[in-house]
């Protein structure tokens, strides 16, 4: 058998024993898995992004993402404040009571 250059470069497969021919040239046709340096940018954009949630998820940031879910949902505010005639009815309004209170001690930014 006279071997080329070619097919001195390319890696061997094994070969199942009882596989038809057109298969084998399937097996030897087929690219081979991506390397490291292939895989390398999908891994560096997964990095940047998981950087970027870090600093996102911070506790400030997360309080106010849930205040601006409840505020945005009617159902849910209203458990914090009375919004039909502000009686002070709403089962949680003490809640939204201290809040407030702290707020207004706090120095405005």
């Amino acid at each position: 058998a006279n071997l080329t250059d070619d097919e001195f470069s390319q890696p061997l497969q094994p070969l199942e024993p009882n596989e038809p021919p057109q298969q084998q040239q399937r097996r030897r046709q087929e690219p081979p898995p991506p390397t490291k340096q292939q895989q390398q940018p999908q891994n560096e954009v997964l990095r940047i992004l998981s950087k970027i949630a870090s600093k996102a998820m911070q506790p400030p940031a997360i309080g106010a993402m849930a205040g601006f879910l409840v505020a945005s949902y009617a159902p849910l505010r209203g458990l914090f404040v009375d919004m039909t005639h502000r009686a002070d009815n709403a089962p949680l309004e003490w809640i939204f009571d201290g809040i407030l209170t702290l707020a207004k001690s706090a120095i405005p930014v």
